[in-house]
């Protein structure tokens, strides 16, 4: 085995991408806005840490269609996934020391890291199996 056999590409992170998402994600184009919507059925079952990097996942499917940074908001996750902000930033704030999201001071927003897209599938399933019993 050599060395470059133990690193794990991102060339297919629009397929990794495209697999979260199918089934669980519509991403909505309303004029110049991108949307993200998150099917009411999950929106009910996933807790609010999983609703955010499921949102932040869209919105960097909407950043590859698009060759645009999409940054997003604490106020856009409030408003998209019905969660109070008393809650939202104290993940978020978990989520940057995990480096599960990235922020920039100049947009003031959050995107997901390319790492946790390639985990996130494995952890939806874990948690949409655990949800089902």
């Amino acid at each position: 085995m050599a060395l470059k056999d133990l690193v794990k590409s991102t060339d297919k992170l629009e397929d990794s991408l495209e697999s979260i998402l199918k089934g669980r994600v519509d991403l909505v184009k309303i004029g110049e806005e991108k949307s993200v919507r998150i099917t009411k059925e999950l929106l009910k079952k996933l807790d609010n840490g999983s609703k955010m990097l499921l949102y932040l996942a869209g919105k960097r499917a909407w950043s590859l269609i698009n060759r645009i940074e999409y940054w997003t908001k604490p106020r856009e996750l409030e408003t998209n996934l019905f969660i109070p902000g008393g809650s939202i930033r104290p993940l978020l704030i978990k989520f940057r020391k995990e480096k599960f999201v990235e922020y920039d001071r100049k947009e003031k927003g959050y995107k997901i890291t390319s790492l946790v897209i390639l985990e996130l599938e494995n952890l939806l399933q874990k948690y949409e199996k655990k949800q089902e019993k």
